[in-house]
């Protein structure tokens, strides 16, 4: 056994990082009393040694003069005895947790004991009571001074800020605690124990300094309000530091490629093009732009209407000529004298008789002369004469010539629509890109 404490302590620095070596060093030169110099030299070579994950980490001690309350646990998924939205409500002074074996108690405690980071870590149990396995899930109401705050954990990860600093106890923690002793063995106690409790005094002074600098650090950057964030992407955003599967998984999301890199720097041609123009000189051709394709657009929604008007109309005349150009054609049929006659059926034809008819009605003459070479008409002629006048004041023929005239008008107003649109070259190339996206 050693006789004084700094030979404890010369043993122990053998392994521990320069920091600690020069700190336990000046406190056995100087018994327990360094000097400021050397402990800002000290701190130096803390700052220098810790990465920047480490860094983050010792962020998540919390500062003695803010009270951190627990106040409420809720249980969303995946732990053994605990049912799925499930919760408990604690007190701020005293809490009691009692029960039947398997109700629970211990998952609460193996929940505290992991975001505090215990010193065992404790195993989190399935629920065996659901047929597959379900993600944990965990969220922690908590307050900080007048803050309220929530955590969600997902047990990705261990001793969570500000929780580190809370410290937890469980039976089996005896083990490493207390050791059973021989009936006749002696306890010696070196000298110099102050060494210890100096030591460990002065680097809790040297993690509350680091903590006040990271502190100072991150109110320095813009506070983004996480208030509508997902429970677990609050929770591990306000952690202010990523897991390792946490870490792989955002650089599996978010890694920059060369395509990225290529918008980037199209990016900054606009940006520099931006710089070198008159701002209210492009604003005000990008207004000039946006009248002319709003009236582009009034253009075509107005032919689109009118259009759809004609298409509308030319499809009832359409029907109607179908109808009356078959009833015509029926009655023609019944008439006999009119089968003997060629071509009958063309437009040529019925324009024809028509003209005979309206002139025979200027001249006031009978059926039974012809119009054309002031003779009397036979017998069959004015049988022929007399089916003409029956066809041509036969209904289904007038309303077929009534439709016909329809036709014509419906033929010139869709000519008198103007499609030709006027768009400049800026124009364009708008209507362009919108055609290739």
């Amino acid at each position: 056994m050693k006789a004084h404490a700094k030979d404890y302590l010369n043993e122990y620095k053998t392994s521990q990082p320069l920091w600690l070596k020069s700190l336990i060093d000046e406190a056995i030169n100087s018994n327990g009393n360094i000097l400021e110099e050397k402990l800002n030299g000290v701190y130096k070579l803390l700052k220098n040694e810790v990465e920047e994950s480490e860094l983050a980490n010792t962020a998540q001690v919390t500062n003695n003069t803010d009270k951190l309350i627990v106040k409420k646990l809720i249980h969303n998924s995946g732990i053994n005895a605990l049912k799925n939205q499930q919760s408990i409500s604690f007190s701020e002074n005293c809490n009691v947790l009692f029960g039947l074996n398997g109700s629970g108690k211990s998952s609460y405690f193996r929940i505290l004991n992991e975001i505090a980071g215990g010193n065992e870590e404790k195993e989190i149990l399935p629920n065996i009571y659901v047929d597959s396995v379900q993600p944990i899930s965990v969220d922690i109401d908590y307050s900080i001074g007048s803050n309220s705050n929530q955590l969600n954990w997902s047990n990705t990860s261990r001793a969570i800020s500000p929780f580190n600093m809370v410290r937890v106890f469980d039976s089996s923690y005896l083990s490493g605690l207390l050791n059973k002793r021989e009936i006749d063995s002696t306890l010696v106690e070196p000298f110099g124990l102050n060494l210890f409790s100096y030591i460990i005094e002065t680097i809790d002074g040297l993690k509350t300094k680091l903590f006040n600098e990271i502190q100072s650090a991150k109110n320095e950057k813009p506070r983004i309000n996480s208030e509508k964030f997902l429970a677990h992407n609050k929770g591990v955003f306000e952690q202010s530091y990523l897991s390792t599967v946490q870490e792989d998984e955002v650089q599996s999301r978010f890694e920059f490629v060369d395509e990225d890199s290529k918008k980037l720097e199209d990016l900054k041609i606009q940006y520099q093009n931006l710089s070198q123009q008159n701002i209210q000189d492009k604003i005000k051709i990008e207004t000039t732009k946006y009248s002319e394709i709003n009236a582009i657009k009034k253009s075509i929604e107005e032919t689109a209407k009118k259009t759809s008007t004609f298409v509308e109309e030319a499809k009832n005349i359409l029907e109607l000529y179908e109808k009356y150009s078959f009833e015509s054609n029926e009655f023609k049929k019944q008439l006999e004298v009119l089968k003997k006659l060629p071509s009958t059926d063309s437009e040529k034809w019925k324009s024809f008789i028509k003209s005979a008819s309206n002139y025979s009605q200027e001249v006031e003459d009978s059926n039974e002369v012809c119009i054309y070479c002031r003779q009397p008409l036979q017998s069959d002629a004015v049988n022929i004469v007399k089916a003409y006048s029956k066809y041509l004041n036969n209904e289904s023929e007038i309303k077929l010539a009534e439709v016909i005239t329809h036709v014509d008008i419906l033929i010139k107003n869709t000519e008198q629509v103007n499609l030709n649109i006027q768009m400049n070259q800026d124009v364009k190339q708008v209507f362009k890109r919108t055609v290739k996206k």
